[in-house]
């Protein structure tokens, strides 16, 4: 018995001590990518709050969920594929908002970016900032951390991004921290090359 026991004391410190390798073993308020959005909200819920954001296809919707149970993030958007009756989620994105307060994003973003390093070990990360492509006035921008798990990605799977809204734009200050799947990740590369 004695020697059963150690076996299985070895076995689960070993599972603590391993590293994150797929997409999946991250998840945002107990939600990962390839879960049933289903498992999380009704169906109800997810047909009156789908949106497609995405001109011009005809692919992809995303739901976006607020929850007073939520510990760390302010909303979750989930973007799943139009016709996937399971509502396999493709996309996870947490988002925490820094009114007035971006100093206090930025520090989240590089303690998160951290964090996801020391769990990643050799995955390729970059960083890059620029101009929010969605406002005209060319007044708010981004600072994006960028991890890339897989050898034939276009896109990243993991990004944590602090947005700096300009007051013309009309979306306020926050930390988008995203998990894609490879297949969605590349999606995202593609449109955005348009």
């Amino acid at each position: 018995m004695r020697v059963f026991l150690s076996i299985l004391f070895l076995i689960f410190s070993l599972q603590s001590w391993t590293k994150a390798d797929d997409i999946s073993d991250f998840e945002i308020e107990g939600i990962s990518i390839g879960d049933s959005l289903l498992d999380y909200v009704s169906k109800e819920f997810i047909n009156k709050n789908k949106n497609n954001v995405y001109d011009g296809q005809d692919i992809y919707n995303i739901v976006l969920i607020k929850k007073p149970s939520f510990t760390v993030y302010d909303s979750i958007q989930v973007h799943f594929e139009k016709n996937d009756q399971n509502f396999s989620i493709r996309g996870l994105d947490g988002f925490i908002y820094y009114i007035n307060n971006i100093e206090d994003c930025y520090n989240k973003q590089k303690e998160i970016a951290f964090d996801i390093s020391q769990e990643l070990e050799d995955e390729e990360m970059l960083t890059d900032n620029g101009k929010h492509p969605g406002d005209e006035t060319g007044k708010s921008t981004y600072s994006r951390t960028s991890f890339f798990l897989t050898e034939r990605s276009t896109g990243a799977e993991i990004e944590i991004i602090c947005f700096n809204n300009s007051k013309e734009f009309i979306f306020d200050d926050k930390l988008s921290v995203t998990f894609y799947s490879d297949e969605y990740s590349d999606f995202l590369h593609n449109y955005y090359r348009k």
